[in-house]
């Protein structure tokens, strides 16, 4: 689905978290009438979950928006560093890989110069990258890139990192991580917390570039 403006934007957003929270929502339920260490079990099985639910939220949420801005066709000088990024990203790339002749380097460089009014057009997965390990300090990378904002999500910036995404990544790695049931629901009410934020997070971006 191609994202053209902010009412399909949002729909998206609302529908890719609506499915996922049905899916934890149903995954919780499943806790019912186990053992004490079904339930161990089951609340370290579930982690990974949250964590691709959450992943894969920001992930698809983040290309909607860089859709929603190359269907726009804002030129460049419109738009922050990452989008001139991911527009001229061969001659940068040049730039970078061979010891050119300052000659050569001025040339690019007046390339990038003259390219403001260029109409941004680009595939949304080659500029959103969650690395996949997404940790609040790749979430900053990946928003600062396409210019959200996502300074709301600073107080679970631990929650991120420490709980969710090293849990995930122990586990995933086969270590002895003790989870019970009344931490994974936890886990689970803050994981779908930071997925609504970061939705709100992505249609204020698109609110502020189509209103500029």
């Amino acid at each position: 689905m191609k994202i053209y403006d902010l009412p399909q934007l949002v729909d998206f957003a609302t529908r890719e978290v609506t499915w996922r929270i049905r899916e934890i929502s149903d995954f919780r339920l499943s806790f019912a009438n186990q053992t004490r260490a079904s339930k161990a079990a089951q609340a370290r099985a579930g982690v990974p979950l949250l964590y691709a639910h959450w992943e894969g939220y920001a992930k698809n949420c983040t290309i909607a928006y860089v859709q929603l801005v190359s269907s726009r066709r804002k030129r460049l000088d419109e738009l922050g560093a990452g989008f001139w990024l991911a527009a001229l990203r061969a001659p940068i790339d040049q730039l970078i890989a061979r010891p050119f002749d300052k000659r050569t380097q001025m040339m690019v460089v007046d390339h990038v110069r003259q390219s403001g009014d260029r109409r941004f057009s680009s595939r949304a997965e080659s500029i959103v990258d969650t690395k996949s390990n997404l940790s609040f300090s790749a979430l900053q990378e990946m928003g600062s890139v396409v210019d959200v904002n996502i300074n709301a999500l600073i107080p679970e910036e631990s929650f991120i990192d420490k709980v969710l995404l090293d849990r995930r990544n122990n586990i995933a790695h086969g270590q002895d991580v003790a989870i019970d049931e009344n931490e994974f629901m936890d886990m689970s009410n803050r994981t779908i917390d930071i997925m609504r934020t970061y939705g709100n997070c992505v249609v204020d971006a698109a609110q502020r570039l189509l209103t500029n």
